[in-house]
C-alpha cells in the first residue's frame, strides 16, 4: 500500500486525475438520482469538471489545492451519506439545521449504523489527504509547464462550455439557478440559508419578548355554571409516529390495542407540513403554518396562549432542544421539567407518566395545562421501550440494510406499542382527576421503513414521502368534558372525516376545545368548531416556501399510496 501511495505522490498527472476523479464522485452519482433535462445534465457535470480542474491546475502541486479544497470534500462527504440513506438530493437546509439541533446521542445511534458508508468513505479519503501531505513534502515532484498549459486549455474549454449549456438549461426551464441546481453551490447556498435561519432562531426570543395573544376565555359549556369545576388540558407531541403503523389506523399488526378499544376518542386523517423536528413541532405549538412561517419569529406558543388566559402551565419533555424554537416554548412555562438533561440515558418515556402523578398532587390550580414533548420513535427504535414491550422479534437490526428491513420494521412496531401503552396511562392519570379534561396527541412527522423498492429510510428527507407525511392524530375527552362540550364533539366527530394538516389544524383546535379566544385563533382551522373549513392540505419547503400537497413533485408509489387511504381533499 504504501510504495502505490509514493508511487502516485511522486507522478504529478496521475495526481491530478486522482484529486478530480474524487472531487467529481457526488456530481456523477447525482447526475443519475436527480431529474434533470438534457441541457440542465450537462450544465451540471461541465461546470464543476471545468472549475475544479481550473483550480487543481493553477498551483504546482495538486495535493495544495486538494487539501485547500477539502470543505469542499467535507461537503461531498456529507452529500455520500445523504446519498446512502435517501437515494437522492443534495444536502437541504434542513438537513445542515438537523447537524446543530439534533442531539449527540441521536447523531450517534445513526452512525453508528451507517458503517459501511463511513468506512468507504474513509477508504476514499484518509489515502487522498495522506498523499496529498506526502507529495508536497517532495520538493522535486511539480507539474511541467506543458502540462499546465494544456490542462489549463482543456478545462477552461470545458468551463465555458458548462456556461453555454447552463444558459441553454435557464432558457429551457425558468428559474434554473446555480443556487439551485448547481452542486455544490446550491449546497453552498443551502447552508448559508441555514445559518441565517439559525441567526432569526437564535433572536426570536428577544424579537417576540413583548408578544401577546391578548387571550381571554368565552365558556360555552352547557353544564358549566362556574370557573371552580377543574379542568385540566395535554398536548402531546409525539415523534417520528406514522400513522400506516397504528393498528387504529388499519395496520395488521395490533400495535395500538389500548387506543383501538379506548371510548371518547376521536381519530383525524392528517398529513404534517414538514418531516423535520425543528419546523413540524414548532408549527404544532403556534398560529404559524406553511402560509404564514414567519409568524415563528416573532411569536410565543400555545404555553403563553393558555397562561394569559390563567391557566398554570406544565411542559414536560424527553428532548434537549439545542437552541431551537421550542428551547423558548419550554422557557414558557410555569413549571419546565425536562427527563433529559445531558445526552445520555435511554430515551424512554414512560417515566414521564409519574413525573405528571407527581405534579398533578401537587399542583391545586383549578386550570392545568400540559405540554408533552416524547422521544416516541425515533432511530435507533430499539432504544425506544422496555423489555416488556418487545413483541416482535427479532428487533435489533446490526447495521441500517434492507437486510435487516424485519428487524428496523419489529423495532419500530415495538416503539409504537410502548407509545400507545404510555398515552393509555396518562389518560388512566388525568380521568381519574374525574373533571373536565381532553388529551390532544400528534407527531411530529413520520418515517420511511424500507417500504418499497426504493430502499427509503428514516425523515428529513429533501423530498418527502407518503409515510413521512402521514401522522397519527387522535382527540381523547373524559366524560365530565362531554357533559359540557357535547356540542364541540359532535361538530369534532362530524368533521374528522376530512383530512386535515396537523400543522395548520392543531393549535387552533386545542384551543377551541378550551374555549380559548383570539385574534390568532382561526375558527375555520379549528376541528372542532362548527366554522371549520376544509382547506388544501399545504407543504412547507426547504426554503419555507409553501406549496399544496398535490403539486409537490411526489414519486408515482407516494402519490398512489395517498390516493389509497384517501388523504387527499379534492376541491
Amino acid at each position: 500500500m504504501i510504495p502505490k501511495i509514493n508511487a502516485i505522490a511522486k507522478n504529478h498527472k496521475a495526481q491530478y486525475f486522482y484529486y478530480l476523479s474524487i472531487l467529481m464522485i457526488s456530481n456523477i452519482i447525482l447526475l443519475f438520482t436527480e431529474p434533470m433535462g438534457i441541457m440542465a445534465r450537462l450544465a451540471f457535470i461541465l461546470l464543476p469538471l471545468g472549475i475544479q480542474g481550473v483550480l487543481l491546475a493553477c498551483v504546482k502541486k495538486p495535493g495544495l489545492m486538494f487539501l485547500l479544497l477539502l470543505p469542499k470534500s467535507i461537503i461531498d462527504a456529507f452529500q455520500f451519506v445523504l446519498l446512502v440513506l435517501y437515494g437522492g438530493s443534495i444536502i437541504a437546509v434542513d438537513m445542515f439545521l438537523n447537524v446543530v439541533t439534533t442531539n449527540s446521542t441521536e447523531v450517534g445511534e445513526l452512525l453508528s449504523n451507517l458503517a459501511p458508508a463511513i468506512a468507504l468513505l474513509m477508504a476514499i479519503y484518509i489515502p487522498a489527504i495522506f498523499i496529498a501531505i506526502v507529495s508536497l513534502r517532495k520538493n522535486s515532484f511539480e507539474y511541467t509547464r506543458n502540462f499546465r498549459k494544456r490542462i489549463l486549455r482543456v478545462t477552461g474549454a470545458i468551463t465555458i462550455c458548462g456556461f453555454i449549456f447552463f444558459a441553454g438549461a435557464h432558457i429551457e426551464k425558468r428559474g434554473f439557478e446555480a443556487k439551485y441546481d448547481i452542486y455544490p453551490t446550491n449546497v453552498f447556498y443551502n447552508m448559508d440559508f441555514a445559518l441565517d435561519k439559525l441567526e432569526k432562531i437564535h433572536k426570536c426570543k428577544s424579537v417576540s419578548k413583548e408578544f401577546t395573544y391578548n387571550a381571554s376565555l368565552e365558556s360555552t359549556a352547557a353544564n358549566a355554571s362556574t370557573d371552580s369545576t377543574r379542568e385540566i388540558y395535554l398536548l402531546v407531541i409525539g415523534e417520528t409516529a406514522r400513522a400506516h403503523n397504528w393498528s387504529l389506523y388499519g395496520y395488521d399488526k395490533k400495535t395500538t390495542p389500548h387506543a383501538d378499544t379506548l371510548s371518547n376518542l376521536i381519530k383525524f386523517n392528517a398529513l404534517t407540513q414538514s418531516n423535520t423536528t425543528h419546523k413540524s413541532v414548532p408549527m404544532l405549538l403556534t398560529p404559524a403554518d406553511a402560509g404564514n412561517y414567519e409568524l415563528l419569529y416573532r411569536c410565543k406558543s400555545i404555553v403563553t396562549l393558555f397562561k394569559e388566559c390563567g391557566f398554570r402551565s406544565i411542559y414536560l419533555t424527553n428532548h434537549n432542544y439545542n437552541g431551537t424554537f421550542m428551547e423558548n416554548y419550554f422557557n414558557e412555562a410555569d413549571i419546565s421539567i425536562s427527563l433529559k438533561e445531558d445526552d445520555s440515558g435511554t430515551g424512554y418515556d414512560y417515566p414521564m407518566t409519574d413525573t405528571l402523578k407527581s405534579l398533578l398532587k401537587r399542583e391545586e390550580s383549578n386550570k392545568l395545562f400540559i405540554v408533552m414533548h416524547l422521544y416516541g420513535s425515533h432511530f435507533k427504535y430499539s432504544e425506544r421501550y422496555s423489555s416488556e414491550f418487545a413483541k416482535w422479534l427479532p428487533d435489533r437490526a446490526e447495521v441500517i440494510s434492507a437486510k435487516f428491513k424485519q428487524e428496523l420494521e419489529n423495532g419500530y412496531n415495538n416503539s409504537i406499542l410502548s407509545t400507545d401503552h404510555l398515552l393509555n396511562e396518562i389518560i388512566s392519570v388525568i380521568r381519574n382527576e374525574k373533571c373536565r379534561s381532553f388529551l390532544v396527541y400528534a407527531s411530529d412527522h413520520g418515517e420511511d421503513l424500507m417500504d418499497d423498492r426504493r430502499k427509503r429510510f428514516l425523515h428529513a428527507s429533501p423530498l418527502p414521502t407518503s409515510h413521512q407525511l402521514y401522522v397519527p392524530f387522535i382527540f381523547w375527552y373524559s366524560d365530565q368534558y362531554k357533559e359540557c362540550y357535547e356540542s364541540k364533539i359532535n361538530v369534532t366527530l362530524q368533521n374528522s372525516a376530512y383530512t386535515v394538516s396537523s400543522s395548520a389544524n392543531l393549535f387552533h383546535t386545542v384551543a377551541d376545545l378550551a374555549s380559548v379566544k383570539s385574534e390568532y385563533i382561526n375558527e375555520e382551522k379549528a376541528i372542532s368548531s362548527d366554522k371549520f373549513k376544509v382547506a388544501p392540505l399545504l407543504y412547507l419547503t426547504d426554503h419555507d416556501g409553501c406549496i399544496r400537497v398535490d403539486q409537490l413533485p411526489l414519486k408515482r408509489l407516494d402519490i398512489e399510496f395517498l390516493k389509497e387511504y384517501n388523504l387527499l381533499n379534492s376541491d
